[in-house]
């Protein structure tokens, strides 16, 4: 016991006070563009009026589902360069991480360009026929095609930040998302403030988006000391490819079970029902967001440490990494989520007023215990990608999210907006069971 105990505080101190303090930086990054959501969400609405930010809301939910598009070259990026960095001389291991980020990148380029493509092509119809109701159509299509090129963007700019995290560089990651999404803010709000005109605005965005992708590369170049080398592509590795094939599907999974329970409720039970269950999961959210930042270090680290040595070395990294970790999660979760639990409703009404109905009051404790029982999978799910078990984690999170999809409907016909609560809490019993069952060591 003591053993674990020493290799928890030794976690503890290279996630938070270690030379680059890893786990601080990946939360600072995470927080950045929720953060300035807060400060620009109040501007547009009364620079640009309600119905022209509704404008600026649809372009970037259709740019939310562009990661569908990376064929998950984002964490093949980081397992991977993380390996390189492991298994080779330092001079070598930076040849080798770059030719990793030039066979990612441009698979994640041509996943999100054509993923493009068919927005700029298709914004007219899509405009017409299923957005007629969201304003002037000109200023419609512009949006779909706005989001059309922050997609491609993404892309690029997700495997980019992937590489400086591989590198184990999650400082400059921070810093570099920092300043892009600062200065992409303000150019927005002085546009806003300056035109009132929501055309003005998006084609502001889309101009920052590539300027993001443009500061990533030059920082990531710098980070690696060499040109990455785009124009000597060769076909991704099997290994690489398959990596990320199955962390794609296992993304694939998880979005559609996040998106499953409110569709269903608003088909069910109605807007004020989907409302309710939105607001009561907006704690739990946060929290589950600032877990999978903190323990996303995890992942390079791990991947370095496996790269080399015998199965032993490696069973012994992984054991005690997935111990240490687990403790490490399990009770960080309980220390947070006590006092969330407990004082909870009366920070919703600080934080909500009104907006924190008797109704909203009555499922937080479930909604936030689902959130709490999601949150206690993210280091051993990190731990397992680190450890190349993509497979076994996609498998296991996609059966899960299927069992609670199927469950849905007599759940919520059972015990209403509390039933879609009671299927998060069921997918997260059914993945942690299955990760604490995970015996083979790559």
């Amino acid at each position: 016991m003591s053993s674990l105990a020493n290799r928890v505080r030794r976690q503890l101190h290279w996630m938070f006070f270690s030379r680059y303090s890893e786990s601080l930086w990946s939360v600072a990054e995470t927080f950045v563009y929720p953060l300035l959501l807060l400060i620009l969400t109040p501007v547009l609405l009364k620079t640009v009026g309600p119905a022209d930010y509704g404008l600026w809301v649809l372009a970037y939910s259709i740019a939310g589902f562009g990661n569908l598009a990376n064929f998950g070259m984002g964490l093949a990026t980081q397992r991977f360069v993380a390996r390189a960095r492991g298994e080779k001389s330092k001079s070598a291991s930076m040849e080798q991480a770059a030719a990793v980020v030039a066979q990612t990148l441009l698979l994640a380029a041509i996943g999100g360009t054509v993923l493009a493509v068919v927005l700029l092509l298709a914004a007219r119809p899509l405009a017409e026929i299923f957005l007629g109701k969201m304003g002037v159509q000109a200023h419609v299509i512009l949006s779909i095609q706005v989001a059309g090129v922050v997609i491609a963007c993404q892309q690029i700019e997700s495997v980019l930040a992937s590489g400086l995290r591989g590198l184990e560089r999650f400082d400059l990651a921070a810093k570099a998302e920092a300043t892009t999404k600062s200065l992409g803010a303000a150019a927005v709000i002085a546009t806003a403030v300056w035109s009132r005109d929501v055309e003005a605005v998006l084609i502001v965005a889309a101009t920052f988006a590539v300027a993001a992708v443009i500061a990533k590369g030059i920082v990531l170049r710098r980070a690696l000391k060499r040109v990455i080398p785009v124009f000597s592509w060769r076909f991704p590795d099997r290994a690489l490819l398959r990596f990320g094939l199955w962390t794609w599907l296992q993304g694939i999974s998880a979005t559609v079970f996040q998106q499953a329970d409110r569709l269903l409720l608003s088909a069910m039970l109605g807007g004020v029902a989907v409302a309710n269950y939105s607001v009561a999961s907006q704690v739990g959210a946060l929290v589950h967001a600032g877990f999978s930042a903190t323990f996303a270090v995890v992942l390079p680290r791990l991947s370095r440490q496996m790269a080399t040595g015998d199965r032993n070395s490696r069973a012994q990294h992984f054991s005690q990494t997935w111990r240490s970790f687990l403790a490490l999660n399990v009770t960080a979760v309980i220390a947070v989520g006590l006092p969330l639990w407990i004082f909870g409703p009366a920070l919703l009404h600080l934080w909500l007023g009104e907006t924190a109905t008797a109704d909203v009051l009555r499922i937080y404790p479930l909604v936030l215990a689902a959130f709490l029982i999601l949150s206690m999978n993210i280091a051993p799910h990190f731990v397992l990608l680190g450890s190349g078990s993509a497979r076994y984690v996609s498998l296991t999170n996609g059966a899960a999210a299927l069992l609670a999809i199927v469950a849905l409907y007599p759940a919520v016909s059972i015990f209403g907006v509390e039933g879609a609560a009671l299927c998060r809490v069921l997918y997260g019993i059914v993945v942690i069971t299955s990760y604490l069952c995970y015996r083979t060591v790559p």
